[in-house]
């Protein structure tokens, strides 16, 4: 059940050859008892692999998040209630949504990675992000060895943030969620170039869905292509006084006002402003089309693309006076 020094290559999206001391397939919740003799010891909770980066081997026990399912267990006049296992890809669920025309992850096309994902990152992207359709999350709990659910406000989401990833890492393994869709939906346009990409088109959260996936494929890697995790710095939120300062200087900056007052900045638009938009430095580099991507232009270790990062960081505290965090999860 439980393989020793098993090969982690194949499993995350950057291509990093690594090994775990102990790896688990987690298909069944039944297996969830051969987790009772790593209490003690370190737990990677590994879904679609599209958000981690290999420094190096791991010590501890990888737990590959297989866990499927769907099933629909609630409605009323407004709402569908769907139960998802955490272990089934994202884009499938999506695409299952779509053809049932229920409404609210139209904008989250296109992501990788496991469902499982969704609530540790709270997944986000073109103005819309997993917390707003979560009503419920059932996890384990690998300290007390049992399940705990977690309703929405229990998560405490974050900008790409949650108790699962800042407070409790490695602790829960998500087995389910339950998605709190709409019948009738809320279209979501602002963000990006979504309404130019939709013409004159009918609107509907398919056309919608269509729109984000032919930009994002547009902008983004193929993994499979060119080894990567997709957006590698999270959007930096910054002062009122910061923004002013550095719209004095770059009057064209892209800026986004949040509910709190501060301002979103666009990381990809400071990174690209830097001039590291395809530069390569050895077997690593800014993709050439999203500078925002980190990505293995073949045979990298993982130190390699964190040296990358660290560098990218550095010079963009020295231009621009602004800190930049992986989005991206270091392992370990």
């Amino acid at each position: 059940m439980i393989s020793y020094q098993h090969s982690l290559k194949e499993l995350n999206s950057f291509g990093i050859a690594a090994q775990a001391e102990a790896y688990l397939a987690l298909d069944t919740l039944a297996k969830l008892s051969l987790l009772r003799d790593w209490r003690e010891r370190p737990n990677y909770i590994l879904g679609g692999g599209s958000n981690i980066l290999l420094r190096g081997d791991i010590s501890g026990l990888v737990i590959h998040n297989q866990l499927k399912g769907k099933r629909l267990i609630g409605q009323d006049k407004d709402f569908i209630y769907l139960e998802v296992g955490a272990g089934e890809n994202w884009q499938e669920l999506v695409l299952y949504c779509l053809a049932n025309n229920w409404a609210g992850l139209e904008n989250l096309a296109l992501i990788p990675g496991s469902v499982g994902a969704a609530p540790v990152q709270n997944i986000g992207a073109y103005g819309v992000e997993f917390s707003e359709v979560c009503h419920l999350v059932q996890a384990w709990d690998c300290k007390y060895q049992e399940m705990r659910k977690f309703e929405q406000e229990d998560c405490r989401f974050g900008y790409r943030d949650s108790v699962f990833k800042s407070v409790y890492p490695g602790r829960f393994i998500i087995c389910s969620l339950v998605l709190k869709l709409r019948r009738q939906p809320v279209f979501r346009l602002e963000y990006g170039s979504i309404r130019e990409e939709l013409g004159e088109q009918p609107l509907s959260i398919r056309a919608v869905a269509e729109a984000v996936m032919r930009i994002r494929r547009a902008k983004l890697p193929d993994p499979k292509v060119l080894p990567n995790a997709g957006s590698f710095f999270k959007n930096p939120i910054v002062s009122k006084v910061i923004l002013d300062k550095l719209l004095a200087q770059y009057p064209k900056m892209p800026h986004y006002p949040q509910a709190d007052g501060k301002v979103k900045l666009a990381a990809g638009w400071l990174i690209d402003q830097a001039a590291w938009k395809g530069k390569k430095i050895g077997a690593v580099g800014v993709h050439d089309r999203q500078a925002l991507v980190l990505v293995n232009h073949g045979g990298a270790k993982g130190k390699e693309i964190v040296q990358l990062a660290e560098a990218i960081q550095q010079d963009i505290v020295k231009k621009f006076g602004v800190n930049l965090e992986p989005e991206v999860n270091y392992w370990p």
